[in-house]
């Protein structure tokens, strides 16, 4: 899906969002609870960041770069609700994700496996 297609203003409000989301990548790394808990509460944090920069207006809330957000902000939460996707379970999603994206299984067997 790529970057934005416009650069972003840098404020204070896009540092914000842009801190959260490292701190919810690194407090994943023990992979404990509390870790896990914390998480969960960056990225909901960072997901409402993202609704206010689309309010004030720094990013766009029409068009591909919106659509965009919105699938980041839903696969950064669902990483932390469930960090660990297993190599197994990888390999029983690959033919239903390769028929979805219309690639072939091989392409997606090379990411994920």
């Amino acid at each position: 899906m790529g970057l934005p297609s416009k650069p972003l203003k840098p404020s204070f409000w896009t540092a914000v969002v842009g801190i959260y989301y490292v701190a919810a990548g690194i407090s994943l790394l023990p992979k404990r609870r509390t870790g896990a808990l914390l998480g969960i509460v960056f990225i909901l944090l960072e997901v409402l960041g993202r609704v206010h920069l689309v309010r004030i207006g720094t990013y766009p809330s029409t068009g591909p770069d919106f659509v965009k957000s919105v699938f980041g902000g839903a696969i950064a939460i669902l990483v932390v609700v469930y960090p660990d996707i297993s190599p197994a379970y990888a390999g029983i999603q690959v033919a239903r994700v390769a028929k979805a994206r219309h690639v072939t299984p091989d392409q997606v067997r090379d990411l994920v496996l």
